[in-house]
Formats: C-alpha cells, sequence, structure tokens
C-alpha cells in the first residue's frame, strides 16, 4: 500500500495485478501529501479505483488509518498476512501539519523543520500499527521490519557518511533498519554484517516458513544470521549500481 513507483502503462503492472490483495495509495513516484496530485492528475487509488476521499487529507495519516484497518479485519483470522506500508514521508514535497512544525519551534531553517515534523508524522502512524498489532494480539507472532529506502538529500543529513540520495557514496546507499519480534534470540543486537535489499524476499520467505524461490533472484536467505545472530551473512558482496549513460563513462560500483 501507499508509494508504488514499479509502473503503471498497463493493469498488469499495477498492485492488485502483482499479487496484492489489496492496495491504497498512489502509482507515481511522489506527489502533493494533501491534493495527491502528481504532474497534471490526481493519483490516487482504493484498488484499482480511483479514491476521491483521500484529497485534502495527510499521508501518513490516511495510510496509518487504512493499515489500522487492516490489522483489524485480520484479528480473528487463522491465516498469516503481509502488510507493505511504504510511508510517502519524508519525501518531497516538505510539507506537514501544523502540530508537528510545533514539536520544533528552535529550528530556524524551514526546510529543516518541516522534514523534522515529517519524520514525527511518520513515526506517530508507526506507533499507531504497532499499537493495534498489540491490542489485536497480533504482536507476539509478527514481524516488524522498518527500513528506509536510500540515504537522505538536504536538508537531511547523513553524516558521519559521505554524499546523498542519487549518490553512490554510503550516505546514498547505506541506510538504517530494524526488525522485532518474538522469533528472534539474543536481543537486543546490533546486525552489522552485509545485507541489500534484494535478500528481503528470500529472507521473509523463510521467515514465515514458506516454500522457498523456485526461480532463483539476486537475493540471499538471511533470516538465520538475522534470527539468531549466530550464523554468518550468505552476502560477500553486491552490485550498487552499473549505468551506461548517454556519454562514455560508465557510472557504478560494486561493494
Amino acid at each position: 500500500m501507499n508509494r508504488w513507483h514499479l509502473g503503471f502503462c498497463d493493469w498488469s503492472y499495477t498492485p492488485n495485478h502483482r499479487g496484492f490483495h489489496t492496495f491504497y495509495g498512489f502509482y507515481q513516484g511522489n506527489q502533493d501529501h494533501y491534493t495527491h496530485i502528481a504532474g497534471d492528475g490526481y493519483d490516487f487509488h482504493d484498488g484499482d479505483a480511483v479514491a476521491w476521499e483521500a484529497n485534502g487529507n495527510y499521508s501518513s495519516i490516511i495510510y496509518a488509518d487504512r493499515a489500522v484497518e487492516i490489522i483489524q479485519e485480520q484479528q480473528n483470522k487463522q491465516s498469516p498476512f503481509f502488510l507493505y506500508i511504504a510511508f510517502q514521508n519524508v519525501h518531497d514535497p516538505l510539507q506537514v501539519p501544523q502540530e508537528y512544525l510545533d514539536l520544533y519551534p528552535g529550528e530556524v531553517d524551514p526546510d529543516r523543520r518541516a522534514l523534522l515534523g515529517m519524520v514525527s508524522a511518520m513515526d506517530d502512524a508507526v506507533g499507531r500499527v504497532v499499537e493495534t498489532l498489540r491490542s489485536t494480539g497480533l504482536a507476539d507472532n509478527t514481524l516488524i521490519v522498518f527500513s528506509s529506502d536510500n540515504g537522505g538529500t538536504s536538508p537531511g543529513v547523513n553524516l558521519p557518511l559521505r554524499g546523498y540520495k542519487g549518490s553512490l557514496w554510503e550516505g546514498g546507499t547505506r541506510v538504517p533498519a530494524l526488525i522485532h519480534g518474538s522469533m528472534l534470540s539474543n536481543t537486543p543486537r546490533l546486525h552489522s554484517q552485509l545485507f541489500h535489499v534484494t535478500d528481503w524476499h528470500a529472507t521473509l520467505l523463510e521467515a514465515a516458513e514458506a516454500p522457498p524461490l523456485v526461480n532463483k533472484n539476486d537475493g540471499f536467505s538471511q533470516w538465520e544470521a538475522l534470527r539468531s545472530g549466530q550464523t554468518l551473512s550468505p552476502r560477500e558482496s553486491h552490485i550498487y549500481n552499473l549505468n551506461s549513460p548517454a556519454q562514455e563513462e560508465m557510472v557504478g560500483a560494486i561493494r
């Protein structure tokens, strides 16, 4: 649900035709947090239908509302479920309700103040999701994964790492993440081994005791390394990017 950004030139590329049972959000890469207008048009969907009622409502609040609704619907069901929330915060444009701006009266940079408020708005939304898992009795058997997709842009700060989003420096490519669940042992602890975003698919399948992928992709299951901390990561390298633009120079990096 929320930010898709994986193509919409044909219905077959949209979430409900790619394995998701429900979808609530927008197809493009960014949009206004209140009007949900991207470019020249309104882009907000509930399943395949246009969700006009989202107009005027702040993104992180309505995403949390829908997530709470879905979790409550699962409360009396015995089957497992996967809930993916790709929050729009803290993506530009820098917009946030006044109540969150008021949390940072000492910040004189208006862009930085808005960014801090957007982080707090997202924190509140995540808190509502977690509290709903607890109140419905689902928290003890739920694995929570929280991760960013890239480093921040200005007015964000990635120090002590070098660079920002869009660069191949670690400030643009190395991000924090956490996992939480009763099935983890030897916690709390810091996992400092190599992990790539493509590893999540196989990792979560193994965590859910689902059959492994038939057609292998670039990812490794890191479940045992994450679950106990007693197993080494199976990953020894990964490609940040390999891109051959119109100019002659190759732009890429391999770790």
